[in-house]
């Protein structure tokens, strides 16, 4: 597999996952047709200002750092302590909801009678187990599980098709602005690749013409599959069940109850097992992913400090807090994502764009970026979060 295409993949690899279950729920409210028009403006949003990222890196000497480090170098130490900030809580915040939408759906797939915690500690065990075991051989088996999962979901997709009504689509609901906030906000977390730039930029050597091939080809097939995900889902339980349709515009439903009627509905051929499968895996491969990313931060700062048991202790410090947000917070997983997605602003759109709007680099590799249009990106950022906290 060649360069161009590794990379493409590890782009899109990142971005599909546990979030792409929870937009259905998320744009519900507005119908198909403004949720295509909100996820493409979402992208193409992500995709220019995820260029600034890239040019920062190659203008260091380095050419592939961290966002910290970009602080550190670009800005100083204040800004070093906020990226890191921003990436401890929005990992944190992606880890709370994989718990709780993972432990909802399992509660649902088994029906089991009992309190929810009990599901989401026997979970985080697990999750504690798992990334204590070698990383190759986790990372190894996570990606042989995401490649079932996007063949799984493709299939599905392509199934469901041929079960929507097209004369009874929900192509509009009521559109206000707090509605389409909050999905936009959703829509972040699920286009959130910026994380793994710098991992790219190494991968490919810095070539730039790879690098923003592997951007923009890697984050349009989650576009395209989002949108067709979102499509075939809404589609047919509106055509189906209308009244639980209605439950989710009202926020009555997680995403255990999605999957679950949605299972119901599709009843041929046991391909109701199939839906099961692809949510386990979407949850668990982004549960073990971003677990595994956390704890390797950590484990660097503990060995430098040449601190006994560092990896126990790293694990711990990964799930633990993540564990506790869950069990305090009820019906976690939209919160805890919207929140992520608001970190993910932060992290990913206006600290990138901070440090190149403040610093004069020497050379210009990308030149589609304009300070002017960055400037009103920020803005557009800025507000976004301001909205959400409202």
């Amino acid at each position: 597999m060649n360069k161009q295409l590794t990379s493409i993949l590890l782009i899109s690899g990142t971005c599909i996952g546990a979030g792409m279950i929870a937009l259905p729920i998320s744009l519900a409210k507005i119908g198909i047709i403004p949720s295509i028009i909100l996820m493409f403006l979402i992208w193409l949003y992500s995709y220019y200002t995820s260029l600034v990222f890239v040019e920062l890196n190659l203008n260091s000497e380095n050419k592939n750092l961290h966002l910290e480090l970009l602080c550190k170098k670009y800005s100083g130490k204040y800004a070093q302590i906020i990226g890191n900030i921003s990436v401890k809580l929005l990992s944190y915040s992606l880890i709370s909801a994989y718990i709780y939408g993972g432990s909802s759906i399992l509660q649902n797939l088994l029906n089991l009678n009992v309190n929810t915690v009990y599901i989401q500690t026997i979970l985080t065990l697990i999750t504690i187990f798992i990334i204590q075991m070698n990383r190759n051989l986790v990372s190894k088996t996570n990606g042989y599980l995401f490649i079932g999962f996007l063949i799984f979901i493709i299939f599905l997709i392509f199934l469901l098709f041929f079960k929507v009504n097209y004369n009874n689509i929900p192509w509009n609901n009521k559109i206000d602005f707090n509605n389409i906030s909050n999905s936009i906000v959703i829509l972040f977390t699920s286009f959130g690749y910026q994380i793994c730039s710098n991992a790219l930029m190494k991968y490919c050597d810095n070539d730039i013409k790879i690098i923003k091939n592997a951007l923009f080809y890697g984050s349009i097939i989650p576009l395209i599959l989002y949108i067709c995900w979102t499509f075939v889902i809404l589609s047919v339980i509106y055509n189906n069940d209308i009244n639980f349709y209605n439950l989710i515009i009202n926020e009555n439903v997680n995403v255990g109850n999605l999957i679950d009627k949605l299972s119901n509905i599709i009843s041929l051929n046991n391909l109701n097992f199939i839906v099961w499968i692809i949510s386990i895996l979407a949850i668990f491969t982004s549960l073990i992913g971003v677990s595994l990313s956390l704890k390797e931060s950590y484990n660097n700062i503990f060995k430098e400090k040449n601190i006994k048991n560092y990896d126990l202790l790293s694990t711990l410090i990964t799930i633990l807090p993540s564990y506790i947000i869950t069990v305090l917070i009820p019906n976690a997983f939209m919160k805890v994502l919207g929140y992520a997605g608001i970190m993910s602003i932060i992290m990913a759109i206006l600290l990138p764009i901070y440090l190149y709007l403040k610093t004069n680099l020497k050379q210009k590799y990308i030149k589609i970026l304009n300070k002017k249009l960055l400037f009103f990106c920020f803005i557009i950022g800025v507000i976004l979060i301001f909205l959400n906290f409202i």
